[in-house]
């Protein structure tokens, strides 16, 4: 009679290969994935660090400017600014002016 093909065996088989291949598949997605969200996630923390950074020089930035801006609205700064700039004199007082200095002063 010749060979007796085993038609039970043969269709247990393929669809166990395929499972394989379609579990890979899967396993290969998830871990894809979940790399690229680390790398995702990675780059983020970065860019958060560097903008912490900015953030805290603008801060920085910002209270100097503060200082400033409080030093140059105070009178005895804007006293100073027109003594020295505009040659101001309080009233009664004398102008002193120094012959010696190479400035041009008035």
């Amino acid at each position: 009679m010749g060979q007796v093909y085993d038609f039970k065996n043969k269709k247990r088989k393929t669809p166990i290969r395929i499972r394989h291949i379609i579990i890979l598949l899967l396993v290969i997605n998830i871990v894809y994935t979940l790399t690229m969200q680390y790398i995702i996630i990675r780059k983020s923390r970065v860019q958060e660090t560097e903008i912490k950074a900015q953030i805290e020089e603008a801060k920085k930035e910002n209270d100097r400017l503060r200082e400033e801006l409080e030093k140059i609205q105070s009178d005895e700064y804007l006293e100073k600014l027109a003594r020295e700039k505009l040659g101001l004199v309080k009233p009664g007082e004398i102008p002193f002016v120094d012959v010696n200095s190479s400035g041009t002063g008035p």
